[in-house]
């Protein structure tokens, strides 16, 4: 076994792939939210709330599909929903397919956010785009494809 020093470990531990991807994944989530937050003037808007309204499709979603596609439990998919519900941002309407189970959709407002939002995802790529060199975002696009398939399918 390899023997490191302390001042490696932390080196290696602040350029990991995986602090590197948290990192700017956070950055981005921060900035995207800052955003929604100002433009609908709301400080109860967060990055998981954020997390749960990208989720929801025009034809709706259960909470435990909602649950599946977060990484959370369904106890605290359904708690996030309820707020959103609360805020006036969703709506749940009784599943046709099962009539014990609701599908969440977003409200008129809860839509005039998503497609605020998307034009937020515009700007915020657009300012990665400015600061890559030439054919750097879609090489960056690609790589974190890459990376995401080699890990989704065990093939490293």
């Amino acid at each position: 076994m390899s023997s490191y020093t302390q001042d490696e470990i932390d080196a290696a531990r602040q350029e990991s792939l995986g602090r590197l991807l948290l990192n700017a994944h956070r950055a981005y989530m921060s900035a995207f939210t800052e955003q929604l937050r100002a433009y609908i003037d709301d400080d109860r808007i967060n990055a998981s709330l954020v997390n749960i309204m990208i989720h929801i499709s025009a034809e709706g979603v259960r909470v435990a599909d909602i649950a599946e596609s977060t990484h959370m439990t369904r106890q605290s998919a359904s708690q996030f929903v309820n707020e959103l519900e609360v805020m006036g941002y969703v709506e749940k309407t009784p599943d046709p397919r099962d009539g014990r189970a609701a599908l969440v959709h977003l409200s008129a407002e809860g839509l005039e956010i998503m497609r605020y939002a998307l034009e937020v995802k515009k700007k915020l790529e657009n300012a990665v785009v400015e600061n890559l060199a030439d054919e750097g975002f879609g090489t960056l696009v690609q790589s974190l494809k890459t990376v995401h398939e080699l890990f989704a399918k065990n093939l490293v």
